[in-house]
């Protein structure tokens, strides 16, 4: 469970490999979703678009705080996870050696 926690805090650092597995994983499972909502939408299942909105939203969020300590790691202030262009090379650069601000 502190696993789970741990990857919906804002809070510590991501290494590159971990940082681009999530972003994968969560890419990959929102295009299932869409797909699937696509289908029960047009069958008539409109409770499955509201558990995907939710599923969506929570999947946000998870890229989001992965952004943010993928910041972190690289010594850097999480807010610059609020550039998209500076998250997208942030992704590829090396981890910071040693303690930094925010752990």
């Amino acid at each position: 469970m502190k696993t789970v926690k741990n990857l919906f805090s804002l809070k510590g650092r991501l290494g590159v490999v971990k940082a681009i597995s999530i972003y994968l994983t969560s890419y990959a499972f929102y295009l299932v979703m869409i797909f699937l909502t696509k289908t029960f939408t047009d069958i008539g299942f409109t409770m499955f678009s509201l558990f995907s909105i939710i599923l969506s939203f929570m999947f946000l969020w998870l890229m989001i705080t992965s952004s943010v300590k993928r910041m972190h790691d690289s010594n850097r202030s999480g807010w610059w996870a609020l550039v998209p262009i500076v998250s997208f090379f942030m992704l590829f650069l090396p981890s910071y050696k040693g303690e930094t601000k925010w752990g």
